[in-house]
């Protein structure tokens, strides 16, 4: 499927993610952003395509080897996002489920907004793998980023398709395979070419970004009972 076909600015660098571990047994969930300018893309199009059929990262691993390279040589950038199931569900509070919603939506905005960070002031297109938990809401705010005067957040479009419509999802599939599968040996490499980055979130980050959670929703509900005595 063209970009065009879904509303994606031609200027913009393209990102495409993708996420693993939603399944019970895996402890990480893991989501991938791989980001790169069109060209770049196409050049990789052209190197993957006559390998990829239908591929897909938890039975491709005979692949592995020549996809890599294909990011290499087009020069493809990728950030990963990790979470600990078990830790978002105990140190993550109320407030910030009420406001996040699940680890997916946690992982997902963060590598969106890591992305969007690295590549300033260009705009960033976004498409997601379809079918993910909690996407319609991701989506939704992403939209809402879009010319909302976020100056960090400069999102130029927002989409979701599946790995038929676009190749380059078959990118985010991997990174996000080889985490959750702790593959040492392929992050490794990735890592050696500088083209990984990855972000984790502790115990730490969640009992923080909790706080600040619990302080907004105290001010918005101060901010309302305000508003009522005044009226």
């Amino acid at each position: 499927m063209p970009l065009g076909r879904l509303g994606l600015a031609a200027n913009a660098l393209e990102a495409f993610l993708d996420e693993s571990g939603t399944n019970p047994e895996t402890p990480v969930l893991s989501v991938a952003g791989c980001y790169a300018q069109h060209n770049q893309w196409l050049d990789f199009k052209r190197l993957w395509e006559p390998h990829s059929g239908t591929f897909h990262a938890k039975d491709g691993d005979g692949k592995f080897g020549k996809l890599v390279e294909c990011f290499i040589e087009a020069k493809i950038n990728s950030m990963l996002v990790t979470v600990s199931k078990e830790k978002y569900k105990r140190y993550a509070n109320a407030h910030l489920k009420t406001a996040i919603g699940n680890p997916y939506a946690a992982c997902t905005l963060l590598c969106a907004a890591t992305i969007c960070g690295n590549v300033l002031p260009r705009p960033v297109a976004f498409v997601l793998e379809s079918g993910q938990p909690n996407l319609t809401f991701v989506k939704q705010l992403l939209e809402q980023m879009m010319g909302a005067g976020y100056p960090d957040w400069r999102i130029s479009a927002v989409a979701s398709a599946r790995k038929e419509e676009f190749i380059e999802l078959q990118c985010a599939d991997f990174v996000s395979h080889i985490s959750s599968s702790y593959d040492k040996r392929w992050m490794g490499e990735l890592f050696e070419h500088k083209i990984l980055q990855h972000a984790h979130l502790t115990q730490d980050n969640l009992e923080y970004i909790s706080y600040v959670s619990t302080q907004v929703f105290r001010q918005a509900k101060a901010m309302r009972k305000a508003i009522e005595r005044n009226k």
